[in-house]
């Protein structure tokens, strides 16, 4: 009952804010990086403060990681539309939801969790902080290279840059279908820090997501 009610409570709140497409907008901001996203130590990714056609690079301290959520306006238009401000790139504190429903899991079946797995009880129940050694055994990280991770993504258009500027061999980890919505970078406090790293507008986020897919 309290699951149920919690739950209640998020649909209410978020509709009021958002309406009908709260769901999905809910959904975005209780789920963790999409499937073909990228997470390390150091990361490439598309700019938006040049239109997204050009990549910026970033190193995380010591225990924290980067990533760069490559599908995020594809797997939430709604949220990737209406928000003011859509963040495909975080950093933090490794953390995933390690339900027992997708334990067991193949590595290439995409989970897609429903509103009331991303905002029920049983989600902060197994919310963990891994190893990424644990998340690969799991299978729901797979261990590639930048331009690998980019030719997965579909993100072909950046993998010259990659190249040029010597980062095409770096060594990231790229969430499986298996993975999808279950990684997450937080601070010690526990919140996104996509919720307050650097912002991407929502047209900047559609607007990656349609090259992706052209």
């Amino acid at each position: 009952m309290f699951d149920a009610l919690m739950v209640y409570n998020a649909r209410l709140v978020t509709r009021m804010t958002v309406g009908k497409d709260n769901d999905d907008i809910m959904r975005e901001f209780g789920l963790g990086i999409c499937e073909d996203g990228i997470i390390g130590s150091s990361v490439a990714f598309p700019d938006p403060e040049y239109d997204s056609q050009h990549l910026t690079y970033r190193t995380a301290g010591i225990g924290q990681w980067k990533s760069h959520d490559f599908r995020r306006a594809e797997f939430f238009p709604a949220a990737a539309r209406r928000m003011s401000h859509f963040t495909l790139y975080t950093e933090g504190i490794l953390t995933a939801f390690m339900l027992d429903s997708v334990a067991d899991a193949p590595i290439d079946v995409r989970t897609n969790l429903t509103f009331q797995q991303a905002w029920g009880l049983d989600r902060r129940l197994t919310h963990e902080h891994p190893t990424m050694g644990r998340l690969l055994e799991l299978g729901i990280v797979e261990e590639r290279t930048q331009e690998d991770a980019f030719e997965q993504a579909r993100a072909t258009k950046y993998i010259d840059e990659l190249r040029a500027k010597g980062l095409a061999a770096d060594t990231v980890y790229q969430v499986t279908p298996k993975g999808n919505g279950l990684v997450e970078l937080r601070q010690e406090r526990g919140d996104p820090t996509r919720r307050r790293g650097k912002k991407i507008p929502a047209a900047n986020g559609a607007r990656l997501a349609h090259i992706q897919q052209s």
